[in-house]
């Protein structure tokens, strides 16, 4: 399913019915502002954005499609960076990216 829910700390609220496709071992992060959100099975390699109300594909190019990877968000240098995985074929992948906002001065 590619339905989009958010919890408001009592109850879960459905939000959206579009925006990415439907995938498991994707990951997401929180910026403060935005949901970011990349790859998984059943996704190319894709990134969206989820703003609180709507879903929009930012990119579809930069790593190789890929699940279970790890990915997080620094604060500190306001950048997410996604480690790892398993690409296509199921073949481990050790290759670290970054994911910037803005590019860095």
């Amino acid at each position: 399913m590619n339905d989009t829910w958010e919890y408001d700390s009592a109850r879960w609220i459905h939000v959206a019915d579009t925006g990415p496709s439907p995938r498991s071992g994707h990951g997401m992060i929180y910026d403060g502002t935005k949901v970011l959100l990349f790859g998984g099975d059943g996704g190319s390699g894709d990134t969206w954005e989820w703003d609180g109300t709507h879903w929009k594909e930012l990119q579809n190019m930069g790593p190789p499609p890929r699940g279970y990877f790890g990915m997080a968000y620094d604060s500190a240098r306001k950048h997410t960076t996604l480690y790892g995985g398993e690409g296509i074929n199921a073949n481990l992948l050790g290759d670290t990216w970054e994911w910037y906002d803005h590019p860095p001065r």
